[in-house]
């Protein structure tokens, strides 16, 4: 499946995959025209204050707009747990099973146009 077309978009994975893995392992695992997009992870929040985060994913995402001083920038979140994020937050729910499909692509483009 190709991504949307919205060629000025970047995305930062806020996945528990970059517990796991390095930087350079995540791209490939996505198809090229989005891999090229991926510009780096949210950082990690101190273990002593994450208690006091309802929406841990969400702070993740202020956090690393906060850091590259983009908290003015248009955002929008791709999960499977919506959950991590207030009901007012710009998400894409996906499925787990079908991960992001035509449907999350629609929704996805209505957001960044």
């Amino acid at each position: 499946m190709s991504f949307v077309p919205i060629y000025h978009a970047r995305v930062v994975i806020s996945s528990s995959w970059r517990e796991i893995f390095p930087f350079e392992v995540i791209p490939p695992l996505f198809s090229p025209d989005l891999a090229i997009r991926i510009i780096g992870f949210t950082p990690f929040l101190n273990p002593k204050n994450i208690h006091q985060h309802k929406y841990l994913r969400h702070q993740e995402v202020l956090e690393y707009l906060r850091q590259n001083q983009a908290e003015n920038s248009r955002w929008v979140a791709i999960d499977d747990i919506p959950e991590h994020y207030p009901p007012d937050a710009p998400v894409v729910a996906i499925d787990d099973y079908n991960g992001f499909d035509q449907n999350s692509a629609k929704v996805l483009s209505e957001y960044l146009t």
